[in-house]
């Protein structure tokens, strides 16, 4: 599954998803960070995120956000009453030796937000069934 920024060579990328797990990496032409996140139960989570953000298009106050059980990978997505979405993107490795973050915004449009949506949808309901191939990304367009 990979969302592609509307500004800039930003990109957000799930794959490999197997109900619990599920590799994420974001990066653009410089900068590009990939994790193995342990999600538990929480990967429909993520597509209600951006369920809520296609319905909520015209904007809301604060943030609406989602991290990770392990805290290694967090979303936080705001509005500005336009249609315009910023999606914080965040990863991290916490090992006090080796410890990084990476967090980079991926911009989304409302015309977007739809397709966004229903695909993460079809996305974590489908390889936690082990349907479809795994590993294989998918691609939605911006």
């Amino acid at each position: 599954m990979i969302i592609k920024s509307v500004h800039g060579e930003r990109t957000l990328v799930f794959r490999e998803y197997d109900g619990e797990y599920v590799v994420v990496a974001c990066g653009d032409g410089d900068v590009h960070a990939r994790r193995r996140v342990y999600l538990y139960t929480d990967g429909p989570a993520i597509a209600a995120l951006f369920r809520d953000i296609a319905e909520h298009w015209r904007g809301w106050d604060g943030e609406k956000d989602f991290e990770s059980v392990e805290g290694d990978f967090s979303l936080e997505a705001t509005a500005d009453h336009l249609g315009h979405i910023a999606l914080r993107v965040s990863l991290r490795h916490h090992d006090p030796r080796d410890a990084w973050s990476v967090a980079l915004p991926i911009w989304l449009e409302a015309g977007s937000l739809d397709d966004i949506a229903g695909a993460m949808e079809r996305y974590f309901a489908s390889s936690a069934r082990g349907e479809g191939p795994r590993g294989d990304p998918g691609k939605l367009q911006r």
